[in-house]
C-alpha cells in the first residue's frame, strides 16, 4: 500500500515537472506548494533560526526554477531540489565559518612578535577545526548554536525542550567533551 502511495507521488512529481518544462509555471508553483513545507523544516534543522530557514527554503526554489531545465530525469525531482539544498546549506556554513577566520586575520597588524604570530596561527588552527569538533562531541549542536549562532540560554530552552538549568549543564558538559577533544587532538600532535 506505501509503495503505491509513494509511487503515485512520483508520478505527480513527475507530471509537474514536465508540465513546467512544457511551458506552464503552474507546474513548478504546484512542486512549490508540496514541498515548501519539507524544504522550510530541512532548512531549520540545519539553520535553526525560523526567518534564515524561510528565506533559505526561498533561495532554495528560486534556484530549482532557475535550473530545472537541467533536470534529465523529473522522476529525481526530490532527490534533487534537496541535494541543490544541502549544497546551498553547506556553502552557507562556509561563509559563516570564513567571517570568524577574516576577524582574526584582522588583527594581523597587531602581532609584533614570532611568538605572537605563533600564538595567532595555533589560535586559527584551533578556531578552524571547532566545526569538526563539534560535530564529533555528543553535545556539539547546543554548543554550536550558543557560541557560534549567538543563541541565548532561553531560545536553546524552547529548541530543545529543556529546562535553562539543564541547558546550562549540557553546554557545560559541552566544554568539558570540547576540552577533552581538545587534548586528545593535542597528545597526537
Amino acid at each position: 500500500m506505501k509503495h503505491a502511495y509513494l509511487d503515485s507521488q512520483k508520478s505527480e512529481d513527475i507530471a509537474l515537472v514536465n508540465t513546467f518544462l512544457n511551458g506552464d509555471p503552474s507546474g513548478f508553483e504546484k512542486l512549490y506548494t508540496k514541498y515548501f513545507h519539507r524544504m522550510y523544516i530541512y532548512c531549520l534543522k540545519a539553520l535553526h533560526n525560523e526567518q534564515d530557514a524561510q528565506d533559505v527554503a526561498q533561495d532554495i526554489f528560486i534556484k530549482a526554477y532557475e535550473n530545472l531545465s537541467s533536470l534529465k530525469n523529473p522522476g529525481l525531482w526530490v532527490a534533487w531540489i534537496f541535494t541543490i539544498a544541502h549544497n546551498h546549506l553547506t556553502n552557507l556554513h562556509k561563509k559563516q565559518n570564513k567571517v570568524y577566520k577574516e576577524q582574526i586575520s584582522d588583527a594581523d597588524n597587531l602581532v609584533s612578535d614570532d611568538r605572537e604570530l605563533e600564538d595567532k596561527k595555533e589560535w586559527e588552527r584551533i578556531i578552524d577545526s571547532i566545526p569538526v569538533a563539534l560535530a564529533k562531541i555528543p553535545s556539539g549542536k547546543i554548543m554550536r548554536m550558543k557560541y557560534l549562532e549567538g543563541k541565548t540560554i532561553e531560545e536553546l530552552s524552547t529548541t530543545f525542550h529543556l529546562s535553562e538549568s539543564a541547558v546550562k549543564m549540557r553546554l557545560l558538559r559541552g566544554r568539558t567533551q570540547m576540552e577533552k577533544y581538545y587534548q586528545r587532538q593535542s597528545s597526537r600532535a
